[in-house]
């Protein structure tokens, strides 16, 4: 198994807040502030730091998203996919979670968001703790088709795996996606 080193985590999560609260306070800022008793205050507080961001805070996070997304298809030359955990742990008890928590952890999912790449979770287990446990997949633009490849077949090597936690109500078993026909031309998975 070879590695390879992707830009710092912390540049795609300050990339992706910077692009999500620069763009949700215009959006739904006047909603909130009409419906302040409504909305709870860990909205609050991350629609307030959305408030203080201007237009030029959003255009160098476009422009830095540009640069993250090159450096992420320079560092998958070679590469297919890549393979890391979807999670870093269990999560926080609710009663425990501040408003900008998500900022202090590190957010696993952000690198696909930022870069543009696709990326799919499988479940692999539980965790001590008892909830669920996934790797995320993350292919480079373009490779859907192998990120679909690669985590249906481990979905298929893992039948054990297969347990939904979805309940869809009335005793119905929950709905699945028919996977079997997938398949993938992708020369990058063929050797």
């Amino acid at each position: 198994m070879r590695e390879v080193t992707l830009p710092d985590l912390a540049a795609f999560t300050r990339c992706q807040m910077t692009l999500m609260l620069s763009e949700s306070w215009p959006l739904v800022g006047v909603q909130a502030r009409r419906a302040i008793g409504r909305v709870s205050r860990i909205t609050r507080t991350r629609l307030a730091m959305g408030a203080r961001l201007g237009p030029s805070d959003g255009e160098e996070a476009r422009q830095t998203r540009k640069a993250l997304a090159r450096a992420t298809e320079a560092a998958m030359a070679g590469f297919g996919a890549l393979i890391w955990p979807a999670v870093p742990g269990d999560p926080p008890r609710v009663a425990k979670i501040r408003a900008l928590d998500y900022l202090r952890r590190p957010m696993l999912s952000v690198p696909p968001n930022v870069s543009g790449g696709p990326a799919a979770s499988v479940r692999c287990g539980r965790s001590k703790a008892g909830f669920p446990a996934a790797f995320q997949v993350m292919g480079r633009r373009s490779g859907d088709r192998a990120v679909l490849k690669i985590a249906h077949a481990y979905e298929a090597a893992t039948p054990e795996f297969d347990n939904p936690v979805i309940e869809t109500g009335a005793n119905e078993p929950a709905p699945r996606a028919d996977t079997a026909r997938l398949r993938c031309d992708s020369p990058d998975l063929r050797h």
